[in-house]
C-alpha cells in the first residue's frame, strides 16, 4: 500500500491534502497550528466537514500524518492559502460563496475551535452551518466522557436513532441562533 502523501503547504502554514478515495467517496484534510495546537479537519471533496481533531500542544504536520496513517510527506509550497471551497451558494442572497469562518482567521490567533464549525456568506454575511451524519458520530465517539451510561446505552441498542437524536438537537440549537443549515 502507497504511503506517500503530498500535502500543500500555504504561506500562513496551513496543510492540505488532495483528494484521496476511501469508500465510495473522495475526501482532503486541512492541518492547521492554532494558538494552542493543533487542528486536522477532514472534508469531502464538495466542501462538507466529516470529522475534526483538535489536539493541544500538536504539530500540525505530525498530527496530519497520525489522522491518515501517512508516514513519508512530500512538502509542496502552494503560495497563499485558498480555503475550502463550499458547493453551495448563499441561500440568502443567492450569489454568495460560503466560507469556512476558521479560513478567515490567521492560524495562530485560533484560540477556541468550534465544536460545530461555521461557514459565513462572503457577500451578505449570513452564518450557516454544515452537519453530516458521519461528523455528528465522530464527535459522538470521541466525546463518549460526555454522555451519561444511560445515553450510552441508548446509543448501543440503537446507533442510528441516537445519531437522529444528537442531530435534531444540534438544529434546535443552531436554530434559535439564527445559524442557517446548509
Amino acid at each position: 500500500m502507497e504511503n506517500r502523501l503530498d500535502v500543500y503547504e500555504s504561506d500562513d502554514k496551513r496543510l492540505m491534502t488532495g483528494t484521496y478515495p476511501r469508500g465510495n467517496s473522495c475526501y482532503f484534510c486541512i492541518a492547521e497550528g492554532t494558538a494552542l495546537g493543533s487542528l486536522v479537519s477532514e472534508f469531502t471533496d464538495k466542501g462538507a466537514l466529516e470529522n475534526q481533531v483538535y489536539r493541544k500542544g500538536g504539530v500540525p504536520i505530525d498530527e496530519l500524518k497520525a489522522y491518515l496513517g501517512k508516514t513519508d510527506p512530500r512538502i509542496v509550497r502552494a503560495g497563499s492559502y485558498k480555503g475550502v471551497r463550499i458547493a453551495v451558494k448563499c441561500t440568502k442572497c443567492g450569489n454568495g460563496e460560503l466560507r469556512r469562518e476558521l479560513d478567515m482567521t490567521e492560524p495562530l490567533s485560533i484560540t477556541k475551535v468550534p465544536v460545530m464549525p461555521t461557514l459565513r456568506c462572503i457577500s451578505c454575511g449570513q452564518r450557516f452551518y454544515s452537519v453530516t451524519e458521519n461528523y455528528v458520530r465522530n464527535l459522538v465517539e470521541s466525546n463518549r466522557d460526555l454522555f451519561t451510561d444511560e445515553e450510552l446505552a441508548e446509543k448501543a441498542k440503537d446507533e442510528d436513532a441516537f445519531i437522529r437524536l444528537i442531530n435534531e438537537y444540534v438544529i434546535r440549537i443552531f436554530a434559535s441562533k439564527k445559524i442557517m443549515r446548509i
